[in-house]
């Protein structure tokens, strides 16, 4: 997501997890990532648009997607929320926060960017920067956009919080609500930490695949020296490398070097 006239590289992201004890087909897969990125445009300003979803698989083979497991898809929604003459767009080092309920075990936060105005907000009486009302946030369009999150999987399926970095089936909280609580000052590159950046994960998953590839090849001197038995290695690598190097943007593309006759 982004502001007006943002760049790639100032865009922000938000995670969300699904669970299921099934393979989810493409056109599935295709449903859930409208559904998050509808709920998201229902709740940004009309200065702000959701650019793209990404799709990361942990743990299962996700039907038709690539081997590597992840699949962008291009968005241009442009946020609904109207500003009004007297209101002022907070930059994004501002943020609605969000509380993910669970069934059972700990809940979760959500931070979301984009979407609040200099009447959305107050300071209490320690000086805190808080929420003034919440009440319009759970409400109409954006409770509906808030439950939208919640439901997006569809039935059978589940929007869960994982309690580990490689979650499977029973190792999740399953959420039951969002629900706006707060509002809340966030650093402004808090989207770029390695271990919680959607989009540099993405990028950093594609440099290791043409690292492994590089690997193989320097093993053996060269591409033609692979010998025989080492070739479907070498061309599964280069599979899932061109896979994901071909999902990303062309301006991301381009800071890559595949190794030269993988291409």
């Amino acid at each position: 997501m982004g502001m007006a006239g943002a760049s790639d590289r100032d865009l922000w992201s938000n995670t969300h997890h699904c669970n299921t004890d099934f393979n989810l087909d493409s056109q599935q897969i295709a449903d859930v990532a409208d559904k998050l990125a509808n709920a998201h445009k229902t709740l940004l300003i009309n200065q702000a648009s959701v650019r793209r979803v990404v799709i990361k698989q942990h743990g299962y083979d996700f039907g038709t997607l690539p081997n590597t497991g992840f699949r962008v898809m291009e968005y241009n929604l442009v946020g609904q929320r109207p500003i009004q003459p007297n209101e002022e767009v907070l930059d994004i080092t501002h943020a609605l926060v969000i509380k993910r309920q669970t069934r059972d075990g700990r809940s979760g936060r959500l931070y979301l960017r984009g979407l609040l105005t200099n009447l959305d907000v107050a300071v209490d009486s320690s000086g805190k920067f808080v929420l003034g009302n919440v009440a319009p946030f759970n409400e109409a369009n954006n409770g509906g956009a808030l439950n939208d999150m919640t439901t997006a999987a569809g039935a059978g399926f589940n929007m869960v919080i994982p309690s580990k970095a490689n979650f499977g089936t029973g190792n999740v909280h399953i959420i039951s609500a969002h629900r706006a609580s707060n509002a809340t000052n966030i650093k402004a590159n808090h989207r770029r930490r390695a271990k919680k950046g959607v989009f540099d994960s993405l990028v950093s998953d594609v440099q290791g695949r043409i690292n492994s590839v590089a690997r193989l090849i320097l093993t053996y001197g060269s591409l033609a020296s692979i010998p025989l038995v080492m070739m479907p290695v070498y061309n599964r690598l280069r599979s899932e490398m061109l896979a994901g190097y071909n999902a990303l943007p062309e301006a991301i593309r381009t800071t890559l070097s595949l190794p030269a006759g993988t291409e």
